[in-house]
């Protein structure tokens, strides 16, 4: 994700607590010690000052410093830092990207009185989402949904009905939208995109949002097979029908090209029709286009209707000096009044699901699209297995690869062969690790 980034400097040295601390009163203020927290969300600066000042004016004498990194680099960071417990106290991130630190057994568990306090404040989803072996290492903070944004101008101009937030297009009407949407010059040269592709970036990001445009063909990334165990199904049907897709709009239908701007900086500009992201955007948007006329809509249906619903979460390191109070500052993330600031003031959905954000979401009615309540809008998650985020690393890598490729239009066993190759790949990773399943 193109976002400007905030490096506050990190406190390295950590001192323990002068007193036990019990939750508040008299010990909170009488507690003193030194916290670091790691994030790689650099938009979520004004939420970290924010909850940092509450939590200061209950424990005065606690220092808490934060350092924030663009994604991939700080899943770079911390993958060297935590197994060497030269980390933070505290960090946030995706069950994905965090699930071979707890295999490793490097992640520490809440205590099971902090669960219990709030063992009503999520959904199943999210609770089942984050059990590993029936066991729990974080505590939900946020999540991303998908849903695409338009710019409402340019359906207006194009004479199309605006999109329901509530409803989906079929991939049909959504493919047709884009065509006439698209805007190019003299040369037939693509000057505003019909829709912005993930088309390149590093890490990860790639293939997931490659998985989300496919996932009304029925797209999935692995399958668990009877042996509980896993094998790669993306090069299916489903999978050669995704990756043509890209390859029509880019070299087909033209209405999207690699010599154009992408993704929010992209839709901001007013030089893409559509995009598909996650609710930071609403924020984003907010700060940098303020004036910009859009919407929001689910994700498109054709054999199945379905959205990716990623949960993000707060971890302690075993490396802590002060276990507790590390724990006492994922808590103050949570709590109701920094999820509803997170809300409106950066854009992510908050994952707590006990409490009222009525008033946030009358003033802000783009999060409609990505909060749809339709039984038939089914959620789904990533395969809960630590290796995934390599797996998903490289395939986005060889996605990349193959959207540069016109030789693909039309080429069906080309597509094929590039999907095939992919899922060798995966399956040999797999293998590596003793998951590899019949």
């Amino acid at each position: 994700m193109a976002k400007r980034f905030v490096l506050i400097a990190i406190l390295v040295l950590i001192v323990p607590l002068a007193l036990v601390w019990s939750g508040g009163g008299q010990e909170a203020k009488a507690a003193t010690g030194e916290l670091a927290f790691w994030s790689g969300y650099p938009e979520m600066a004004p939420l970290y000052d924010f909850v940092i000042a509450g939590f200061q004016k209950k424990y005065p004498n606690v220092k808490v410093s934060y350092l924030t990194h663009p994604l991939r680099e700080y899943e770079q960071k911390l993958a060297a830092a935590v197994p060497t417990d030269t980390g933070p106290d505290v960090f946030e991130g995706s069950l994905y990207a965090n699930l071979k630190f707890v295999e490793a057994g490097l992640l520490p568990q809440p205590s099971q009185k902090l669960l219990e306090k709030y063992k009503n404040s999520w959904d199943k989803f999210i609770i089942d989402y984050n059990m590993i072996q029936g066991k729990r290492y974080n505590l939900p903070f946020f999540e991303g949904r998908s849903a695409f944004f338009y710019n409402l101008d340019f359906i207006n101009e194009a004479g199309l009905a605006v999109p329901a937030s509530d409803k989906p297009l079929t991939m049909a009407q959504f493919t047709d939208y884009s065509k006439r949407m698209v805007k190019r010059d003299a040369a037939g040269e693509v000057t505003r995109s019909g829709v912005s592709l993930r088309l390149s970036g590093a890490g990860s990001g790639i293939a997931e949002k490659w998985l989300i445009q496919g996932l009304p063909f029925g797209l999935r990334p692995l399958d668990q097979t009877a042996d509980g165990k896993w094998k790669a199904v993306y090069n299916g049907q489903a999978g050669q029908k995704n990756l043509q897709f890209y390859i029509d709009m880019l070299y087909k239908w033209k209405v999207d090209s690699h010599s154009i701007k992408h993704d929010a900086e992209a839709f901001e500009l007013k030089q893409t029709a559509m995009f598909q992201r996650e609710t930071w955007v609403i924020g984003d948007i907010k700060k940098k286009a303020p004036d910009l006329k859009y919407g929001t809509m689910p994700v498109p249906k054709d054999a199945e209707w379905s959205y990716l619903r990623n949960s993000f979460s707060i971890y302690t390191t075993r490396s802590t000096k002060n276990p507790a109070m590390a724990w006492a500052f994922a808590e103050e993330l949570i709590q109701p009044e920094n999820q509803k600031f997170m809300l409106e003031n950066v854009g992510w959905l908050p994952s707590r699901s006990d409490v009222d954000y009525t008033d946030v979401l009358n003033k802000i009615p783009a999060f409609k699209a990505f909060l749809v309540k339709d039984p038939a809008y089914v959620p789904v998650f990533t395969p809960k297995i630590g290796v995934f985020d390599e797996i998903w690393t490289k395939l986005a890598q060889r996605l990349q690869d193959a959207y540069l490729k016109k030789e693909l239009l039309d080429n069906s066993e080309g597509i094929k062969k590039v999907l095939d190759e992919a899922a060798a790949e995966t399956n040999a990773i797999l293998k590596r690790e003793g998951l590899l399943g019949q």
